[in-house]
């Protein structure tokens, strides 16, 4: 059907509309798909389908079919693009503009990551108040070694009372602490999240609030060992995240999908981008979280994209991929434990 629709006269001289929600990502060896409206898997077109896939902008289907300057089935690739839904036959391309790549927060802070060590020493109070004056989205609390259930109570009852949309808990694994007791934690304080680490098999507990906050409120258990921050910064295609929307896909272009709006306190109380990087800009003790935001420095990780990041400028998932600057030598190399060659694809 789709192969007649094109071949019909009266249909080449229209033009290939792609639709403003798909977005073609050229790797050195092949093209990746996304469509962040549809969580799916992945899709590859040869670099060649995109390079034309870029002349359908400015020309009529009939013009690119008689010039096909990369020489290939044009018909074919206009099929391919209308039967898996990615644009539209229309007769004035001017009547629906590109996107606009933009990337905007409100907040000053999207995350923030608190270590939690034997060491640790962290005042609670002062890190709430911190964040929830740089308005803070996310919180995620990370702890190497094995906490009761009421020092877990007490540093949420610290963040209650704050505008802080997810507080995620990632703790070691403990006998003393049962899945009930996290689902009953999650259930009082809604915006609270379990994972936890370290553990004898791998187990996941809806929330008790499912349906009414269904997104945050669960319990996972998770074999993965995390004895330290420096068991972060793996990367693979089995964790690249699908972006849900346009503006998660375009902070992926836009930004660095990992530093991006995030501060960190690790183990010692030292303010870091991450807590698995070097540079520090001082300790919570006697820095200011809303001083360390202002500084040009801290937020220059912030604008490292894919596309200045040697090797991973040429990766097909670019995009898509969370980064990680804390495992390199330079701070444009390709993270240290990303074995995926975009070469080789």
């Amino acid at each position: 059907f789709f192969r007649d629709l094109i071949m019909g006269k009266q249909y080449r001289n229209k033009y290939m509309y792609i639709y403003a929600d798909v977005f073609f990502t050229k790797g050195y060896n092949r093209t990746l798909i996304c469509e962040p409206a549809v969580n799916s898997s992945w899709h590859f077109i040869p670099n060649e389908f995109y390079e034309t896939i870029l002349l359908f902008r400015n020309k009529l289907i009939d013009d690119i079919i008689d010039e096909n300057p990369y020489n290939i089935d044009v018909e074919g690739l206009i099929e391919y693009l209308l039967k898996n839904n990615y644009g539209s036959l229309v007769d004035d391309i001017s009547l629906f503009p590109p996107i606009e790549m933009k990337w905007y927060s409100p907040h000053v802070i999207e995350n923030a990551i608190i270590d939690i060590d034997k060491q640790s020493q962290h005042d609670y109070d002062k890190i709430a108040n911190e964040l929830d004056a740089l308005l803070c989205k996310n919180v995620q609390i990370r702890s190497y070694i094995s906490i009761d259930i009421f020092q877990i109570e007490d540093i949420i009852r610290r963040f209650m009372g704050h505008n802080f949309e997810s507080i995620d808990f990632i703790l070691k694994f403990t006998d003393n602490v049962s899945h009930d007791a996290y689902l009953s934690l999650a259930k009082e304080y809604p915006s609270v999240s379990f994972i936890v680490h370290s553990s004898p098999q791998n187990q996941f507990y809806e929330s008790l609030l499912h349906g009414i906050y269904p997104i945050v409120g669960y319990v996972q258990y998770t074999k993965q060992i995390i004895s330290s921050s420096d068991c972060c910064g793996i990367i693979n295609k089995d964790n690249l995240v699908h972006p849900t929307c346009i503006h998660d896909y375009v902070e992926g272009v836009l930004r660095n999908k990992c530093l991006n709006k995030k501060i960190s306190i690790d183990a010692d109380g030292n303010i870091k981008n991450c807590p698995s990087m070097k540079q520090c800009y001082g300790n919570i003790k006697s820095t200011s979280l809303v001083d360390v935001c202002a500084l040009r420095k801290f937020r220059s990780y912030w604008f490292i994209t894919k596309d200045k990041i040697k090797v991973c400028k040429d990766c097909e998932y670019r995009y898509v991929c969370n980064d990680c600057r804390a495992f390199v030598k330079h701070k444009f190399d390709k993270p240290k434990k990303c074995n995926y060659d975009p070469y080789k694809s």
